[in-house]
Order: structure tokens, then C-alpha cells, then sequence
């Protein structure tokens, strides 16, 4: 039996050399080399080790230097200055679970879905590591993280796993999105990432907040603070609404942002201030039952229209968008309008409105563009009420220029788009103005009266001073598919000359004198002119008359043998 204890104990030695050999070679760059090639050969993965070091210091830790990692289709790679492996005894019945896996200084690259790894501790731990991350729903770029996730089991789903995770980094982009100094800290658990505090630089700015992402992919955000950003895009505002259409589902309990300033191409918004409750975006459309929006503009910009000191309060249920308070200044003017827009219907109505001290000058094109197509956001617009004060309009068209001055009155019930066609449709409305100019002619005391009766806008009454005279026009227009009019315009002790300045022939009689003028035509014809019809009067002071007709645009002298028709 002597010699079978020989043997054991020469066993043992030979056991306990071996393994100081394996432990001693192994830390050599020739062992570190072989152990690469040998995991490279029976793994899925591409190994490279550039040395192996253990100190009994810290007897359950491993550390692998200068170590590479990648599988064969290169959509995960992994390169870290070091990385150390804590051993524990559950090593004893789970050998691929550490205690904890410390990676430091390299970087981490995954491309796709990936496979699980093989391997999971209950500590991942990061230190100073750039990641790459790219699937369909996110492109994740970081530099300089330094964090942790405990326990981490990763998945084919997802490399991070479920368990807790805190972690810094100082630049972090998400998609099109570049956050600086980020703070992050939550969970993820069964698809679901719960976010219990971030914070990080946006835009020269901050933001904060806490939220989570739902298994569907959507966005729950808890609360959002955004502050003192100065964010820029090259994005028109529709190119920005359609990007933000593409977007997962976003629903928002409560969102401030304090002092912004926005600006994109041909918009901008200067020092914003809003707070958002209760709100959600889902394809371009808002959700919310009892959603409110609070804002408070500085400064706007949208192509050419120009709006400072914008306050507004918005309240959004189902696919009512109520404006229940809006005040601006826009043209020099003061603005303060209640309104309802319908998502569905697309219909926007003012309940109320007042305009103080307006200064507008029409777009030389403006008879252009109500002929153009609208916008698919509207599809009718009606005011309940509008008061207008002290305010300036002017046309500068060439062919016919106008200015009223200190322009007063009020719209009632006036429907203004109608299936996509602007006109009158129903309603009525007073205004008057201190003076008015119309194609050099001035004007006093100008007073507009019209109403609708059906399809047809009748104009009650427009009557103006000058000099010392009185001008009275009245009307009627059919809003049909066609739309005859009618026109019966008087002046007395009035300037005869004052006719041809508004588009009429010259006339025989000179100076003051009474006239009246009964036409009618068809405003939707091609050659508006061509269609008018009817006859003119008129007597000077000296008792002299003269008479017109036009039939079709074409203008007669009655009992003048030696006047030529004229064309309108």
C-alpha cells in the first residue's frame, strides 16, 4: 500500500506543478496569445488578449489587458484597455456568472439584434467606455460613460438586460439628439425602461426629468424640465412636424421649458416659456383628454409674419383644440382671441376676438391667394365676433390702392371658408374708418354696412363724404358656382372726375354734379369687365346731363352721334 501513497503524493505534485505552471505561463504573452487562439477556435467569437494578470492581493479577480472581442459577422465589437473578471462561489454551479465584470477605457459597438453573450455577472461595471449602438428604432453614440448595471443578465433583445442601471457620460447622442454631461439613473425590467432621474446639457441649455419606455416602444414622461436651450435646425416647421410624426408614441403628465430659444428655416421662437400637462403625440396628432398648454412668447417669426409678447392658454380634449386665451401683438397692433379648431372636421372658429391699433399692409398678391389651395390642416373658418379699434389697412396694388385709416366696426357670425372656397357666406358686419383713400380719391367718414341672406352677400350700405359731397353704394353678390352682381352707386354735389378714377371713361361734364351708376356682371368670369351691363346719369352744376349704357363691357353716349363705344 506504500507505494500507492508514493503514487497519490507524486500525482499531487505533478497536479500542483501543473497548475503553477498553467498560472505562471498563462501571464506571458505567449500564454495570453495561445489562450486567445484557443476561445477564437471554439467560440463564436474573434479573441484577442494582450495579457493576463492576478495578484493575490485580490485573489478572486481576473484581469485581461488590451483585450479585443468580436463575433464573426463584426456587429459586436468590444475593445477595453482592461477587463476584470470577480469570481464568487456560485462560480461552483454557475461558471459562465460572475460577481462582477469591470470593463475600462475602450469601446463598445453593436450593430443589430444580437445573440446573448455567454456569460453574466451580477455587477457590469464601466469606466470611462465610448458605446456604438444601432437597430431600427435607436442609433446610440456615447463617449466617456462610466456607470454600472446590477444584477445583468443579457438577452437576445437587448445586450443591457434587466436590472438596475446608473451611469454618466459626458456626451451622449440618441438618434438626431446631443445631450452633454449626462446623468442617468432606473431600471429596466420585462421591456420596460424605467428612467427615475436624468439630467444632462441640451443645446447650451439643460434638461431633467423622469419617465419610462413601455414594452409597445411608446414614451411615458412623468415630468420634463427644459431650460435655457438655444437649439437650431435647418428643418422648415413642416419638415419638423413630419419628423416628429414619425416618432414612438410620446404622452407627457407635466413638461416646463423656461427661456428657449428656437430657430429653424424661416421660424424661430425667442425667450419661450411653456408648461405642458397631459399631453401625447401619435402620428402627428395630439392625445389628451384634458390636456393644457400655457405659453408665453417674447418673439416669433413664421415666413413673414412677425409676432412678439405672445400669451396663450390651450386646452386639448379629444379633437377639440380650445384656445381659451390668446393675446399678441403683431403689425403694431394688439390682438386677444378666443378659439376652437377641430382635428377632424379641420374647421377653425373664433368665438371672440379684438384688434387694437393694427398696421397692415395687404401682400401685393393677395387676390392670388385666395384663389390658391389651402393648407390641410383647414377647412373651414368663421368668426362669432370681432371688434376692430384705431386701425390702418392699406393696399398698395398699383391697379387700385387703398388706405382706410383708423379703421373701427364689428364682424357677427361671419363665415368666412366654406369647403375650401373663401367668400362670405353668412353673417354680417359694420365698419367705418376717419378717412379712406381709394386710387388717390380721399375719403371721409367712410361706413360699410352688409349682411347675407342664403347664398347672397348684400351690401346694405357704403357710404363717404368728399369734400363737400356724398357718396352711397349698394349691392348685392350671388356666392354660387357663378356669382352675378349687382351695383347701384349715387354721388351727390360730388367730383364727376372721381368715376374715371376708379376704372370709368372719361366724361363731357366737368366739375361737381350728381350721378348714378346701375351695373351688374358676373364676378366669376374670366373677363370680369366683359360681363357688366347697365347704365349711368349724370348732371353738372350748370344743369347738364349725360348718359352712358354698357352692354357687355361696352360703353355707349346716349344721343352723342359723335362718340365712339368705348371699352370698359
Amino acid at each position: 500500500m506504500r507505494w500507492l501513497g508514493k503514487l497519490l503524493v507524486t500525482l499531487s505534485l505533478l497536479l500542483i506543478l501543473t497548475v503553477v505552471t498553467l498560472y505562471v505561463v498563462i501571464q506571458t504573452s505567449w500564454g495570453a496569445h495561445q489562450l486567445s487562439q484557443w476561445l477564437s477556435n471554439n467560440s463564436d467569437y474573434q479573441v484577442q488578449i494582450g495579457n493576463i494578470e492576478h495578484h493575490w492581493s485580490q485573489p478572486g479577480t481576473l484581469t485581461f489587458t488590451h483585450i479585443a472581442l468580436s463575433n464573426k459577422q463584426h456587429s459586436f465589437t468590444l475593445e477595453a484597455q482592461v477587463a476584470a473578471f470577480d469570481f464568487s462561489w456560485q462560480q461552483l454551479t454557475s461558471p459562465r456568472h460572475f460577481h462582477r465584470l469591470l470593463l475600462q477605457q475602450g469601446q463598445l459597438a453593436i450593430k443589430g439584434q444580437q445573440k446573448s453573450l455567454p456569460f453574466s455577472a451580477n455587477i457590469l461595471q464601466l469606466n470611462q467606455m465610448s458605446i456604438q449602438s444601432e437597430n431600427a428604432d435607436w442609433q446610440i453614440q456615447g463617449q466617456n460613460i462610466t456607470g454600472g448595471i446590477t444584477p445583468w443578465n443579457p438577452q437576445s433583445d437587448g445586450l443591457a438586460g434587466s436590472g438596475k442601471f446608473q451611469f454618466s457620460a459626458d456626451k451622449l447622442n440618441l438618434n438626431d439628439i446631443s445631450l452633454e454631461k449626462v446623468i442617468m439613473q432606473g431600471n429596466s425590467q420585462q421591456n420596460t425602461l424605467i428612467i427615475n432621474s436624468f439630467g444632462a446639457t441640451l443645446a447650451h441649455g439643460s434638461v431633467s426629468g423622469n419617465g419610462q419606455r413601455l414594452p409597445d416602444g411608446s414614451w411615458q414622461w412623468d415630468n420634463l424640465l427644459i431650460s435655457d436651450i438655444r437649439w437650431q435646425t435647418s428643418m422648415t416647421l413642416e419638415e419638423l412636424w413630419l419628423k416628429a410624426s414619425k416618432l414612438p408614441v410620446v404622452n407627457i403628465k407635466d413638461l416646463s421649458l423656461t427661456n428657449a430659444k428656437l430657430e429653424g428655416k424661416s421660424w424661430s421662437a425667442n425667450y419661450l416659456d411653456a408648461t405642458v400637462k397631459n399631453i401625447g403625440l401619435a402620428n402627428g396628432n395630439w392625445q389628451g383628454k384634458e390636456g393644457i398648454i400655457d405659453f408665453n412668447v417674447m418673439d416669433t417669426t413664421l415666413n413673414d409674419l412677425h409676432v412678439t409678447d405672445a400669451i396663450g392658454h390651450l386646452i386639448l380634449a379629444g379633437n377639440e383644440l380650445n384656445i381659451s386665451n390668446l393675446t399678441a401683438r403683431w403689425e403694431k397692433g394688439l390682438f386677444h382671441i378666443k378659439a376652437q379648431w377641430n382635428h377632424q372636421t379641420k374647421q377653425f372658429k373664433i368665438a371672440n376676438a379684438t384688434v387694437a391699433g393694427l398696421t397692415y399692409t395687404l401682400p401685393q398678391n393677395w387676390h392670388q391667394l385666395l384663389k390658391q389651395s389651402l393648407p390641410e390642416w383647414i377647412s373651414g373658418f368663421s368668426i362669432n365676433g370681432l371688434t376692430i379699434n384705431n386701425s390702418l389697412l392699406i393696399d398698395i396694388n398699383p391697379d387700385f390702392p387703398f388706405q382706410l385709416t383708423a379703421l373701427n366696426g364689428y364682424v357677427y357670425n361671419v363665415e368666412l371658408l366654406q369647403e375650401g372656397r373663401w367668400g362670405i357666406w353668412s353673417g354680417s358686419s359694420n365698419l367705418n374708418a376717419t378717412s379712406a383713400t381709394f386710387n388717390k380719391v380721399e375719403l371721409n367718414r367712410p361706413y360699410l354696412k352688409l349682411h347675407t341672406e342664403g347664398n347672397k352677400l348684400i351690401l346694405d350700405q357704403l357710404d363717404a363724404s368728399v369734400d363737400d359731397g356724398l357718396l352711397k353704394i349698394k349691392g348685392t353678390v350671388d356666392q354660387q358656382t357663378q356669382k352675378p352682381f349687382t351695383l347701384d352707386f349715387q354721388g351727390m354735389d360730388a367730383d364727376l372726375a372721381i368715376l374715371h378714377q376708379w376704372g370709368w371713361v372719361p366724361l363731357k361734364l366737368q366739375g361737381k354734379g350728381n350721378f348714378t351708376l346701375r351695373i351688374q356682371g358676373d364676378l366669376s368670369a374670366d373677363d370680369v369687365k366683359s360681363s357688366i351691363s347697365g347704365i349711368f346719369d349724370a348732371t353738372d352744376k350748370q344743369s347738364g346731363k349725360e348718359t352712358q349704357t354698357i352692354n357687355k363691357g361696352q360703353i355707349s353716349t346716349v344721343n352723342c352721334e359723335t362718340c365712339s363705344v368705348i371699352k370698359l
